[in-house]
């Protein structure tokens, strides 16, 4: 396992404690995923048809010295797709 590597908590200028990931983390993808999510591109317009990876997440907030704790989200009792 690699080591965990902690921001600079001097560089910090935010912190977003509730960030979702929009993809499994670790996981199988949940049972209609990818419909789910190109169906969500399509009604808010996004050019996108999928969200950032957990990866891209991080980086993004990495590259504005933001630090943010990022989880799943469990939409199975929602959307009835298997977890």
């Amino acid at each position: 396992m690699p080591k965990l590597k902690l921001p600079n908590i001097d560089d910090v200028v935010a912190i977003d404690i509730h960030t979702h990931a929009e993809e499994p983390c670790g996981t199988h993808p949940d049972d209609g995923y990818d419909d789910f999510q190109a169906q969500m591109a399509d009604y808010f317009k996004s050019p996108h048809k999928h969200p950032p990876t957990v990866p891209e997440t991080a980086a993004y907030y990495r590259s504005k010295n933001i630090a943010a704790v990022i989880f799943p989200v469990d939409a199975e009792r929602e959307t009835g797709f298997r977890r």
